[in-house]
């Protein structure tokens, strides 16, 4: 996917957060997405770091890109780990 698709996508996901923040009249669905999202997005960060840790060769840029990038976990799970699964059987891929 494009750059500009995922800033669109995790921008989105922003908004609804914040309009579900500043909603005063929240009924439990739209409150159970909301905490649906950020504990996607705090697990995924962790997620993230860990994989990272394991698999690539340079972690700390993939590190300080989930730190302060929202939601960067579906950007690296996308891009980064799901294109590696067919590749090898055993062990770790190192990406450069």
């Amino acid at each position: 996917m494009k750059l500009w698709a995922w800033v669109l996508g995790a921008l989105s996901i922003m908004a609804v957060s914040f309009w579900l923040i500043v909603r005063t009249d929240a009924s439990p669905i739209p409150l159970a997405v909301f905490v649906i999202g950020c504990a996607v997005g705090s697990v995924g960060a962790f997620w993230m770091m860990y994989v990272a840790m394991q698999q690539e060769k340079r972690p700390w840029p993939m590190i300080w890109l989930f730190a302060f990038v929202p939601f960067s976990c579906l950007w690296y799970y996308f891009e980064r780990v799901r294109p590696r699964r067919g590749r090898s059987s055993r062990g770790a891929v190192r990406v450069r």
